[in-house]
């Protein structure tokens, strides 16, 4: 992919196509690029996204940007328009100047979702549980439902969460799974990226992986993925404001298990 389609995709508050890209973001992309459509690569779903042009972009370069809600809310829109079931959006923070730990991409993680949840004035539809012990809870923005899968050079030895030197979230609207919406599919797709994620890593498929509205499964547990085998403990670091998003605490019925929630894992 060229670097004029790269920054004809890059959405930047309202504008897409239309701001020129700092110089650490076209190497950042570029080597995202490098890896995902590598031949190998387990999620052959974001392999394929990204070689037929169907993903956008955007970035924070200075810890908590105000532009992200704004770029957000504009993805929210094109999604809405597109055609492409896996048209999703690519967020790039900033590369720090030196290593830093494991923990550190954690915290700004969920500190990003934090921000965003506060900058949120829509509510979050009904279905959808605010409380993330529950299993079919999801990140909600610009009431819509989101899956949030998160990479950082800190991974060693889960190196299919390792595309550069960036932290790198990919946001998937839950809409981009409908066409997968089937327990056959479903079931065969996870056994072929499980498959290819053991030969990519070093180590094996995170027991906290799951399906969405397993009851023994949580969503969130998998947006950010320890790099080890340790199952995540405690409560979820994202905090529900009610108050400033107007959500409100609904409890449905667990989601029915044909909904068929497919990640680059």
């Amino acid at each position: 992919m060229s670097t004029a389609h790269f920054q004809s995709q890059l959405i930047y508050g309202d504008h897409v196509g239309e701001h020129s890209p700092p110089p650490w973001l076209l190497t950042a992309y570029s080597e995202f690029r490098r890896h995902l459509t590598d031949p190998e690569y387990p999620c052959f779903f974001g392999s394929r996204a990204e070689q037929a042009g169907h993903l956008f972009y955007t970035y924070c370069e200075h810890g908590l940007s105000d532009s992200l809600p704004k770029s957000l809310h504009h993805f929210i829109k094109l999604k809405q328009a597109s055609e492409h079931f896996d048209t999703n959006l690519v967020v790039f923070l900033a590369p720090k100047r030196q290593q830093m730990p494991h923990s550190y991409y954690s915290k700004r993680f969920w500190r990003l979702l934090d921000h965003l949840h506060q900058q949120d004035s829509e509510p979050w539809p009904e279905q959808t549980p605010v409380d993330p012990q529950l299993a079919d809870w999801q990140f909600c923005f610009g009431g819509e439902q989101f899956f949030i899968f998160s990479a950082s050079p800190s991974y060693q030895r889960r190196k299919s969460r390792n595309l550069g030197d960036c932290q790198i979230l990919l946001m998937q609207p839950r809409s981009s799974f409908a066409i997968l919406n089937t327990n056959a599919n479903g079931a065969s797709a996870r056994a072929k990226v499980r498959t290819r994620i053991a030969n990519w890593d070093e180590i094996k498929a995170h027991p906290d992986l799951g399906v969405f509205g397993d009851p023994a499964s949580r969503e969130w547990k998998q947006y950010f993925l320890p790099d080890n085998m340790t199952s995540h403990a405690g409560q979820c670091p994202f905090h529900h404001s009610p108050n400033e998003s107007g959500a409100k605490k609904v409890q449905q019925p667990v989601a029915n298990k044909e909904s068929v929630n497919l990640r680059i894992a």
